[in-house]
């Protein structure tokens, strides 16, 4: 930290680089000294902090505790927050912004962020759950809540505090979620009638419509990520040849949460491929620059396809997600094969894209499953007889 030269005069004092004079002490920690050694203010400082260090009974101590703006500095130095991306970083960076500048109470100036941490449960409660609550959007509250949470829990700990108080809040109800379009067949023709093949807006519509993956996944996906699979057809019992695309979801990758998807080269998709240039290399998706999108990039370039495409509003490049879920399910594959292709680790969340299913083909094949499982009983019978 600097120089340290003792002054034998003067125990407990040091000096800094720059020349300036400090009071160092484990009661006191480090307090600043005015003047120079031997000057009367320096001498009156000196004395008074001497005393209180000789009879610290004699003056309250006063000891600074922890606020939710040093919890927030903690959360960031932990674990936990050196795995979370980047956008996720930004999220939590502005709501908890907006918790630690919110004023604790219309009568007084004073933020959530000069609020000491340790504030008794019964004092500090209600002020927390009126703060998540005086937010109109469900989708903010909430937000706002689970930046709460992580301040309690980084100041837990810390030893700050003894419990997580924000488990006490109670979060209000998000809307039910209507999940994302899937594109009709007449919205799908028209964009690929408007936009030519080997354009980034054909190329970005056929990754998605065909992969079904997000659109980090579409802008990185890679030539390197394709490759020929060999294997015996059950229906011919012959050896076939696809091209499949392999990938790592980039959704959750800094924290492992992301998942490894395998997906066949469908002709349609071929068809995408074959009209590029894959010499380059690198992404499959590049702009008009040779270089990948970024998401936030690529979520407006769609925004202003679908428009150039005459396709109202709603249907999104996610949507064509939802399309592809939709479609393989309703062509027979079974929840667990839809839920692979999709990347998700659990049921539940392949469930969501599924809501909007025609549920006529499923109808049909789940009657001819019933015929045949009728014959079946019947020749079983006529031949006990």
């Amino acid at each position: 930290m600097g120089r340290k030269p003792k002054f034998k005069d003067y125990p407990n004092v040091r000096e800094l680089k720059g020349g300036k004079l400090v009071f160092r002490h484990p009661l006191l920690g480090q307090r600043s000294l005015p003047g120079e050694i031997g000057s009367e203010e320096f001498a009156a400082a000196y004395e008074e902090l001497r005393l209180l260090v000789a009879n610290p009974a004699a003056t309250k101590i006063v000891v600074k505790k922890p606020t939710f703006a040093d919890a927030f500095i903690e959360l960031q130095k932990s674990e936990d927050w050196a795995m979370y991306t980047t956008d996720t970083k930004a999220g939590h960076q502005r709501h908890a912004k907006v918790f630690l500048e919110a004023r604790v109470s219309p009568d007084t100036m004073a933020t959530f962020g000069e609020v000491e941490i340790d504030t008794a449960e019964e004092e500090i409660l209600p002020l927390l759950r009126s703060q998540v609550a005086s937010h109109s959007s469900p989708y903010k509250a909430k937000r706002v809540a689970i930046v709460i949470r992580k301040l309690y829990a980084a100041a837990v700990e810390r030893k700050w505090c003894l419990r997580n108080l924000a488990n006490d809040i109670s979060q209000r109800p998000l809307p039910p979620s209507k999940g994302h379009t899937p594109w009709p067949p007449e919205h799908v023709e028209r964009f690929e009638n408007f936009h030519m093949l080997g354009s980034a807006a054909r190329t970005a519509f056929g990754l998605a419509r065909f992969v079904g993956g997000r659109r980090g996944d579409v802008a990185l996906i890679s030539w390197n990520q394709l490759r020929p699979y060999r294997f015996i057809d059950d229906g011919t019992d012959e050896v076939r040849v696809v091209t499949v695309i392999e990938f790592w979801t980039s959704k959750d990758e800094n924290n492992g949460g992301n998942e490894f998807v395998t997906v066949v080269v469908r002709p349609e998709l071929q068809e995408v491929l074959d009209a590029l240039d894959r010499t380059k290399g690198g992404t499959i998706l590049k702009t008009r620059y040779g270089k990948p999108f970024s998401q936030k990039s690529l979520t407006n370039h769609m925004a202003v396809w679908c428009e150039q495409a005459g396709i109202p509003p709603g249907y999104t490049l996610h949507g064509l997600r939802a399309t592809f879920a939709n479609e393989i399910a309703e062509g027979g594959a079974d929840p667990f094969a839809v839920q692979k292709a999709l990347g998700h680790r659990n049921f539940r969340t392949t469930q969501i894209y599924l809501k909007k299913l025609d549920a006529t083909p499923m109808a049909v094949r789940a009657a001819d499953a019933a015929a045949r499982r009728a014959a079946q009983i019947r020749r079983i019978r006529d031949s006990e007889k």
